[in-house]
């Protein structure tokens, strides 16, 4: 009893700690975010003002992103299995 609790606590921690690391994921991107998000939606087209190193640490950063974005979401989703479970038990 109350393992579950435990677990939705952890899980909306984590996704607090996830969203928080996209936000500063994307902050150090700064002023760089349009034009990379354009190099990487349109790779044919020339965009200036970035480097390749730049573009690099963006991407990693958005997949880094959208990686922690699910591993996020699918604790949150077993964090809510485990209480709505416990609680049908409890009933």
């Amino acid at each position: 009893m109350g393992h579950s609790r435990v677990a939705f606590r952890k899980a909306v921690a984590f996704c607090g700690w996830s969203m928080l690391s996209a936000a500063i994921g994307y902050s150090v991107a700064g002023e760089q975010w349009a034009n990379g998000m354009e190099v990487i939606l349109y790779p044919r087209e020339m965009v200036t003002g970035i480097s390749a190193q730049n573009l690099s640490n963006l991407e990693i950063c958005v997949a880094g992103m959208l990686l922690a974005a699910l591993l996020s979401i699918a604790s949150l989703v077993h964090g809510c299995v485990l209480l709505v479970s416990e609680r049908r038990y409890e009933a």
